[in-house]
């Protein structure tokens, strides 16, 4: 009996040790089980939270990912490096463009690879606005994170197409009052592009920032300076929006397809067209009235040349007459002039007589005169 006894306890000793290291295999399970979920949802924190961390912490930690879309994933796909490698882009002249900010004039340009892999050719410019913080000379190199597309910046705004230069200093969008909303777009400080903003980051159209995004990756080398110069591809214009109400709150070039300006037409523009319109329409009549005119005129001058042809025939015939009348007028000239002839030798006929009829005057005898004294008897009786 005792042994029996004996027996039951060590079978039910055996079950419950069985029974607790079946107990203990569980609960290390669900313990393993709960504590990768846990990592799983600390490492979905921290990169929500990545764009969070100062450039300061990201430098220190190596370990840290960074993000930037490259030239062989413009799907979305990211390529992830740590910073350590920014060194290596730097250093060993990997990234396909270089970026000049001309801080006095507002302008970027971007340079391209030569033929020797010196970035010595100008490949774009772009309008910016220069915040108060913003460097007037030195060389940063581009930090990229992921999921910058839309970031948080201070005063509750938020930007596109985000790219760090050091600390708060970002290439980045116009601000917008609502994150992921484009047509949020704080306008007044679009209108400010190309000149000085109040802002701590360098602002670009959202078309210029997303290509920096997307085009210029971590390691990308960014240089300030100041000249009167803009660059060799001079500086870019950007309309002003803030009259615009209907599609102010977007950024015009913005890519996204439902952007309505795409659509948009200004009352200007179309006033302008009207007008355009108009001018050309009165410039066709204009051209028509001239085509009239010109046939008017040429129907004038062919009645003129007419009038003319018959003036000359006119005037021919009456040459013709006076031609008739001069020989006659000559005719009787000459026959006039034969009267005035044979008057003129009659009176000289009539003169001879006359003068013979005359007393021959007493005259004053000069030196030279030849004088005949006559001798003559003078009857005193006469006398």
């Amino acid at each position: 009996m005792l042994k029996s006894t004996n027996k039951i306890l060590i079978t039910l000793v055996s079950i419950l040790i069985l029974l607790l290291i079946i107990a203990v295999v569980l609960f290390s399970i669900v313990i393993k089980n709960t504590s990768k979920e846990e990592e799983n949802k600390a490492t979905a924190m921290a990169e929500n939270t990545l764009n969070l961390i100062d450039i300061e912490q990201v430098e220190k930690n190596q370990n840290v990912l960074v993000a930037y879309l490259g030239e062989n994933n413009l799907d979305g796909s990211v390529i992830e490096i740590g910073t350590d490698k920014i060194n290596n882009v730097v250093e060993n002249n990997l990234a396909p463009y270089y970026i000049k900010v001309n801080v006095q004039t507002n302008t970027i340009t971007i340079y391209k690879k030569d033929g020797n892999g010196n970035y010595n050719i100008p490949l774009k410019a772009m309008i910016c606005s220069c915040g108060s913080e913003t460097p007037v000379e030195g060389t940063f190199s581009l930090k990229k994170y992921n999921n910058w597309q839309w970031k948080t910046i201070s005063g509750r705004q938020y930007v596109q197409y985000a790219s760090q230069i050091s600390g708060d200093i970002l290439l980045q969008s116009v601000p917008y009052t609502v994150k992921g909303d484009k047509s949020s777009l704080n306008y007044e400080e679009y209108d400010k592009l190309g000149t000085f903003s109040t802002q701590s980051s360098i602002s670009l159209q959202v078309i210029d920032a997303k290509w920096i995004y997307e085009n210029c990756p971590a390691g990308t080398q960014i240089t300030f300076y100041t000249e009167e110069t803009p660059g060799p591809l001079g500086k870019p214009t950007s309309q002003l929006i803030t009259e615009d109400e209907q599609v102010r709150g977007w950024d015009p070039t913005d890519p996204e397809e439902n952007n309505p300006w795409k659509n948009y037409v200004r009352p200007e523009k179309k006033e302008e067209d009207n007008q355009t319109n108009n001018n050309v329409l009165n410039e066709n009549i204009l051209n028509q009235n001239t085509v009239n005119e010109n046939t008017l005129n040429n129907d004038m001058q062919n009645n003129n040349n007419l009038n003319n042809t018959l003036d000359n025939n006119n005037l021919n015939n009456n040459n013709l007459n006076n031609n008739t009348l001069n020989d006659n007028n000559v005719g009787n000239l000459v026959n006039s002039n034969t009267v005035d002839n044979n008057n003129l030798n009659n009176n000289e006929v009539n003169n001879n007589q006359t003068n013979n009829n005359r007393v021959p005057e007493n005259r004053v005898l000069e030196e030279n005169d030849d004088v005949v004294i006559k001798s003559e008897v003078i009857d005193t009786n006469t006398l």
